[in-house]
């Protein structure tokens, strides 16, 4: 049986077709997991996802550590913000910076502590934005 261009092709489950225009199909579940630049298949449904990794925003601990400068300062336990910067190994300014989120209004400071980092991403946009609004 040639094929010719003006005739149709016979159907896929037609068993005088020749093997070359018969179709197969399989059905199965695969999933893919990857280890080390192979890609392994495994039978079966996937496992189950893992919980997202969560913790504290950058900047709810920079919040946290201003607070227990300006504390530290109250105490007598440092003597000014040049002092902590110099016991910190940080920079007069970037101090200055890390102190003065204490300034923010308490309901902001509060938003603020509660952000968290999930899958390591930072919330960075959402504060800057809050910012903006207020």
């Amino acid at each position: 049986m040639t094929m010719d261009s003006t005739q149709p092709a016979p159907p896929a489950n037609d068993p005088e077709a020749s093997p070359s225009t018969r179709t197969l199909v399989f059905k199965t579940r695969f999933h893919r997991r990857r280890r080390r630049e192979k890609v392994a298949f495994e039978e079966g449904p996937p496992r189950a996802p893992r919980e997202p990794v969560r913790r504290p925003a950058r900047i709810s601990i920079t919040l946290a550590l201003g607070h227990k400068i300006e504390q530290a300062i109250l105490e007598g336990k440092l003597r000014d913000r040049a002092d902590a910067a110099r016991r910190f190994g940080l920079s007069r300014a970037r101090l200055s910076q890390i102190c003065d989120l204490t300034l923010l209004p308490v309901a902001e400071q509060e938003r603020i502590l509660w952000m968290e980092a999930v899958e390591g991403r930072e919330p960075a946009g959402q504060v800057r934005s809050s910012q903006r609004n207020s």
